[in-house]
């Protein structure tokens, strides 16, 4: 019944249209599981364009994009809502600054570390999102939750380390790494501050706001990127494929989709959900590579399944509801 009462307010939120595809987003869930999938294609996208494509410049190009689309369609909302905008503005510009830097930390590391490292490293987000949310707010995670974080992390772990320990044990570190950790950082400070910092503004202006002032704060890095450091885009096939898909759908469709979740459940109950992107990693392997799934992927999809569910899905009873 929680559930649907959840539902229910994300229908009745400001600039949510009833529509067939604002039906399927309208659940936490739906929207959470389609931003993990979207995530984990942009992750493969900049990976494969790594080598040519400068990290930072794909990420202003990505965040302005994202910010054109983004006050186009927020503008009624805007005109709306400038002085309850103009008193969050530091809140807005924080979660800006960070969502953004956290996307161009994750490209630059792309350049320098692998893939089994960067997911190692990521699965400790939902860690992050619990420890944060109870510095900086004191909320607590519910026993259950615990558990379900820790099962679906073990699922994480089964996926990254291919069903062989030894795999954790040797893996190498590097600067990339050091990179693919402070990403990591900012999208859970961005989870763990994000429900509370826009509570009572249409979702259609907290985004907006919030890419514009990421692209604003990107656009120093890429004029030294550009003019110091000499590393200049190409206007070739690669650049404008990677633009396209990182700029819609990870940077418009997945954040819209992914704040959405994180107001309706709160960032501890969505956290877990950050553990699907190696499971749709290894879909996208299956699927486009011909990789073979194996016995591990099914075992680590099957724990993270079980994570989710406890974490995200069922109540203890006690728990503090959203």
């Amino acid at each position: 019944m929680k559930d649907r009462n959840e539902s229910a307010r994300a229908m009745a939120a400001p600039g949510f249209a009833a529509t067939p595809i604002s039906r399927l987003i309208a659940s936490p869930y739906s929207a959470g599981v389609l931003a993990m999938l979207f995530w984990a294609g942009s992750f493969a996208m900049v990976r494969g364009v790594a080598l040519t494509v400068p990290p930072v410049g794909l990420s202003f190009w990505r965040a302005a994009v994202a910010a054109a689309i983004f006050v186009v369609w927020a503008w009624p909302y805007l005109a709306r809502e400038i002085p309850d905008l103009r008193r969050r503005t530091w809140g807005l510009v924080w979660l800006g600054l960070i969502q953004t830097f956290g996307n161009t930390a994750s490209m630059i590391a792309m350049h320098s570390t692998t893939v089994i490292n960067a997911g190692f490293i990521n699965a400790m987000i939902s860690v992050e999102i619990v420890v944060f949310a109870w510095l900086i707010y004191r909320e607590t995670a519910t026993r259950l939750q615990v558990v379900g974080i820790a099962i679906s992390l073990a699922g994480v772990l089964a996926l990254v380390a291919r069903g062989d320990p030894a795999v954790l044990f040797g893996l190498d570190f590097n600067r990339g790494d050091l990179w693919i950790f402070l990403a990591v950082l900012c999208w859970a400070l961005y989870a763990a501050t994000v429900r509370r910092l826009t509570a009572g503004l249409s979702p259609r202006s907290v985004l907006a706001a919030m890419s514009v002032y990421g692209a604003l704060g990107t656009l120093p890095f890429y004029l030294w990127e550009h003019f110091v450091a000499g590393w200049r885009i190409e206007l070739d096939v690669a650049f404008y494929t990677s633009l396209f898909y990182i700029a819609l759908f990870p940077s418009v469709f997945a954040i819209a989709l992914w704040t959405r979740t994180l107001r309706i459940m709160g960032a501890q109950r969505a956290s877990v959900m950050e553990h699907l992107i190696p499971v749709f990693s290894v879909l996208f392997g299956v699927i486009l590579l011909g990789e073979r799934l194996e016995l591990y992927h099914g075992l680590g999809a099957a724990l993270i399944a079980v994570g989710i569910y406890l974490t995200a899905v069922l109540r203890s009873k006690g728990a503090a509801g959203h």
